[in-house]
């Protein structure tokens, strides 16, 4: 099968529905997004330390 974020309309977890009309019903999606954005450099400087340390031989991590 192959489907994109797009094509699902709902979600129902443990009988708890958390995407309805494929709008996200548990959490405020702005404030996810703020969240993310927020740690994404920290995300970026560990990937970058952990290379660093170990090296990237195939070049799989530096495109």
């Amino acid at each position: 099968h192959a489907v994109r974020g797009s094509d699902v309309d709902r979600v129902v977890v443990a009988g708890r529905t958390v995407v309805a009309d494929g709008i996200l019903t548990t959490a405020d999606l702005g404030e996810l997004i703020a969240k993310v954005r927020g740690r994404v450099p920290a995300l970026f400087e560990r990937r970058a330390a952990y290379l660093a340390s170990v090296g990237d031989p195939a070049g799989l991590f530096s495109q």
